[in-house]
């Protein structure tokens, strides 16, 4: 039983899975709630064995230090070893959130032609061949960003 975090620009969104079925998942809307809620799901699933977690957010050191002691955690970097070749131009300035999408996506559609998108704080478009080998990507901005854009740079659109 293992523990994902993904800590993102505007929300925390945590899941609990043991062989590939996700038990519980919950987005967390404060970021500095991060560590009283693994508390909260280490508590409920008190056979949690690991967790990983992927941080484009805002997350304190210490915030990390206290979840290194509540549970055996990996925080993913460009460090750690992927199932899949970067082929990105800069590899070290793709996000780690990217990063985990195209590996969930390698580990289920392994060998085959695969187009990510996420549509969160900002849409992500990511693209991976049937070779494993991540062929790059784009970024743009999310619904509410272009709506509020919209808003504030037109005169008659809301």
């Amino acid at each position: 039983m293992n523990l994902i975090i993904d800590v993102g620009n505007t929300n925390v969104k945590l899941a609990v899975y043991s062989l590939e079925n996700i038990l519980k998942h919950k987005r967390v809307i404060k970021h500095n709630a991060l560590v009283s809620n693994v508390y909260e799901i280490k508590n409920a699933y008190p056979m949690l064995d690991k967790a990983i977690i992927s941080s484009v957010g805002n997350i304190t050191t210490e915030a990390l230090n206290t979840l290194k002691e509540i549970i055996d955690l990996l925080v993913l970097t460009h460090n750690v070893k992927l199932p899949f070749v970067n082929k990105y131009k800069t590899p070290k300035t793709l996000g780690v959130d990217r990063i985990a999408l195209v590996s969930a996506s390698v580990k289920q559609f392994s060998k085959e032609h695969v187009l990510i998108i996420d549509a969160g704080t900002c849409i992500t478009y990511d693209f991976i061949n049937n070779k494993n080998e991540y062929q790059g990507g784009a970024i743009s901005p999310g619904l509410r960003t272009r709506y509020k854009s919209l808003n504030n740079l037109t005169a008659n659109l809301p």
